[in-house]
């Protein structure tokens, strides 16, 4: 009786512990390990908690159950990272500052003990807040806005396996909703690893190096060719499916080898296929990336994807028509400081009925770390050739279809305020040629995580 009482006493207490405790933040992990991020700014690293305060978290626990916050082992790498680099092999030293998200889940990692059996764990909040302004003023008045709360738990189930679960609470003109963004199970060795569930799908260098946290990314929104499916985006960036990959050696660098297959596209942009697919016939992907090549932070990468459309009888242009899909991708990459360079390139190819409809384009980013002031400039192109896409013209009801003839300015400013938040100040000028319309936008945007 005595036992069960204790035992019962105890699970809220961990509970709360959980929610409430201190991370300890440790060392983030060096460049071959993980993707990089923008500006770093260096931080003190916490120190390990003493006997005094392990003994406090556990004062109120039976003797067979444990709670305990301490500094991490480095992060599993993310499908897009590198192994570490062979002896002998200089590489960059580390910043202090966490890149990714998975960096930042790392240096917040937690362990509870119930007898024998341990559980590591790390829970993030992200999310910001913004005021924006443009001209003309019809489409885009002065407004405070609140982007999406990004939660992110990740649990080592043992030393080769991980799940993660990413989700947001998303505001809109109709309230709150939320999404469930990344929902995954991961094995991994030094060189190989293999995972299923939701995913960002392996294309480019942004797209798995930032995920829904605004606060990592160095300018306030995504560039649209990487843009969320919901957000008037152009790619399938989610992946529901199984992906493998491997690491290998490759003298100085590192080569990063990857292939997935899942669902396919749905009817729109939007219908990400998260709980079963309308065909038999999958989607499948691969990429090449090489790390390191005579500089230990440039990355060269392609990736590409063949789908096949299923046809559907509301499809307006070309109604009950299946359509083939390519897509083709190329990036390179070199994220440290105080230089920050990103391009990105695209090409999206859609065939039916002897028609082929083409959308190309890409985006480069440009910043320099000036201390904690990071400066950047960023330019993104959309074209495309053949007419109205089928598949592209076609959005939720009430939403408009975005311009396919577009070219994008960005100039901003970034402020690391801590190491756990920014502000950045953009302006933008939008110009769509198809449509003969050119927007102008300010905004304000202050970001975080933890």
């Amino acid at each position: 009786m005595t036992t069960t009482l204790q035992w019962i006493l105890a699970v809220p207490t961990a509970i709360g512990a959980l929610c409430f405790a201190q991370p300890a933040i440790a060392q983030t992990p060096s460049s071959a390990e993980a993707a990089p991020a923008p500006e770093p700014v260096p931080r003190p690293a916490a120190a390990e908690p003493g006997p005094a305060d392990q003994a406090s978290d556990n004062a109120e626990a039976p003797a067979e159950m444990k709670f305990v916050r301490r500094p991490s082992s480095p992060a599993p790498p993310t499908p897009t990272a590198t192994i570490a680099a062979p002896a002998g092999v200089d590489v960059a030293p580390a910043p202090r500052r966490a890149r990714t998200m998975e960096e930042v889940a790392d240096a917040s990692v937690g362990e509870l003990s119930i007898r024998t059996t341990r559980w590591r764990y790390s829970l993030n909040f992200f999310g910001d807040v913004s005021l924006a302004g443009g001209h003309p003023d019809s489409s885009d008045p002065l407004s405070f806005s609140i982007g999406a709360q990004d939660i992110l738990i990740r649990g080592e189930l043992n030393s080769n396996i991980v799940a993660t679960t990413e989700t947001a609470i998303e505001p809109g003109p109709d309230g709150i909703s939320i999404d469930l963004e990344r929902y995954y199970v991961r094995w991994q060795s030094a060189g190989f690893f293999a995972e299923a569930g939701r995913t960002h799908t392996g294309l480019g260098y942004w797209n798995n190096a930032y995920h829904h946290g605004r606060w990592l990314q160095p300018t306030i929104a995504r560039p649209r060719w990487v843009a969320f499916e919901d957000e008037g985006g152009i790619l399938p960036v989610h992946w529901v499916g199984a992906d493998v990959g491997a690491r290998l050696p490759l003298g100085a660098a590192t080569l990063n080898l990857m292939a997935s297959v899942g669902n396919g596209r749905g009817h729109i942009v939007d219908d990400v296929r998260s709980n079963g697919d309308y065909q038999s016939m999958k989607a499948f992907h691969g990429s090449i990336e090489l790390v390191g090549l005579g500089v230990p932070e440039l990355r060269i990468g392609v990736a590409g994807i063949f789908d096949r459309i299923p046809g559907w009888s509301d499809r307006t242009l070309l109604p009950n028509v299946s359509i083939d899909e390519t897509i083709g991708g190329a990036h390179i990459a070199y994220v440290n400081v105080p230089l920050l360079f990103i391009s990105e390139g695209y090409l999206v190819v859609h065939k039916a009925s002897g028609q082929q409809w083409t959308t190309y384009g890409g985006f480069a980013l440009v910043g320099y770390a000036f201390g904690q002031l990071t400066p950047y400039v960023e330019v993104e192109r959309i074209a495309s050739r053949g007419g109205a896409d089928p598949f592209f013209a076609m959005t939720d009801p009430g939403e408009q279809v975005g311009s396919f003839d577009t070219i994008e300015g960005i100039a901003g400013l970034r402020l690391d305020l801590t190491d756990w938040t920014a502000l950045k100040l953009e302006y933008r000028q939008t110009r769509a040629w198809d449509v003969h319309t050119t927007l102008y936008e300010g905004v304000l945007n202050w970001s975080w995580g933890f």
